[in-house]
């Protein structure tokens, strides 16, 4: 036996139905075995419209082991696109624009779903809110620190300006159409509203009341 062997991804029993699998993913921390967890569910349950959307918004995480400082595996990464557009090529930007909306899984989704828009309002939601916790309220290069602690009622006024970046480059991206624009914008204000348990005053101001009034 080779003394460096590698070590073989974890495996779920056999014995799990699709909805078992389901939940092991959701609840494990390793997105291998969530992956490994899912892939058997897709096997088992083909049409199941739970299967699909774990899958979707487990992008390309169980690659971190290959790609460990690559944040392009996070699906809610995406974002990134409208936070900081002078950070990605032209190419970039609209391959992250066109994948919110063309991801193959994704349109399995919205063939299985009962109501499609309402799926893909609620998946722009979900990459919304991990984007805002993960990206905004995470980065601490957004909020000044005071004892290397931030000053949580400030932080409304702190995170208004990355998520303003985001919604407004959503609405004036080349790479989406009008009614793609505003579902992106709409979807992270709301991320935002209720990251910051509704305190959206810093950032309506920084939007001004055209912007405003699209969401609406």
């Amino acid at each position: 036996m080779p003394w460096f062997q590698k070590k073989a991804p974890p495996q779920p029993p056999d014995s799990m139905s699709a909805m078992d699998l389901v939940h092991e993913a959701k609840v494990t921390e390793d997105p291998v075995y969530a992956y490994a967890c899912l892939k058997r569910a897709e096997i088992l349950a083909p049409d199941s419209l739970d299967v699909q959307r774990a899958l979707l918004l487990l992008g390309r995480l169980h690659e971190r082991d290959r790609r460990p400082a690559d944040y392009a595996l996070i699906k809610c990464y995406l974002l990134h696109a409208f936070e900081h557009p002078e950070k990605h090529t032209e190419e970039e930007l609209e391959r992250m624009a066109r994948e919110l909306f063309d991801d193959k899984r994704l349109q399995t989704c919205l063939s299985l779903a009962p109501d499609a828009e309402a799926f893909l309002e609620g998946y722009l939601g979900d990459l919304s809110a991990e984007y805002m916790r993960v990206f905004v309220a995470g980065e601490s290069s957004h909020a000044p620190r005071v004892f290397g602690m931030s000053l949580k009622n400030q932080m409304p006024s702190y995170l208004a300006r990355p998520a303003a970046d985001i919604i407004r480059n959503a609405m004036s991206s080349a790479y989406l159409s009008a009614q793609e624009q505003r579902l992106v914008a709409r979807a992270f204000y709301k991320a935002f509203y209720r990251q910051m348990n509704g305190d959206t005053k810093a950032l309506d101001k920084l939007l001004g009341a055209e912007v405003y009034r699209a969401l609406a």
